[in-house]
């Protein structure tokens, strides 16, 4: 939390987020900044598109990652 006190403004993506740090202890300027997505943007739109554009079978588990692979991500293998 001393990191945060030093900071001109803390940016969390929630308002619990944002309360949960103050309530421990970080003093400065917190402000919450929802990074989410609009869901009905989506709605109605084709949910086999996936299977269909991959040629998977209806009883093939698909597991779908959504981010972001940075080099800071990375760690070493020993």
């Amino acid at each position: 939390m001393d990191f945060c006190n030093r900071c001109d403004l803390v940016i969390t993506p929630t308002e619990i987020i944002s309360n949960h740090i103050r309530n421990m202890g970080v003093k400065a300027n917190v402000k919450w900044l929802p990074t989410g997505i609009q869901l009905d943007e989506f709605t109605g739109l084709d949910r086999s598109w996936l299977r269909k554009t991959y040629g998977l079978a209806p009883d093939e588990t698909i597991l779908l990652f959504v981010g972001r692979a940075g080099k800071e991500k990375t760690f070493p293998l020993s």
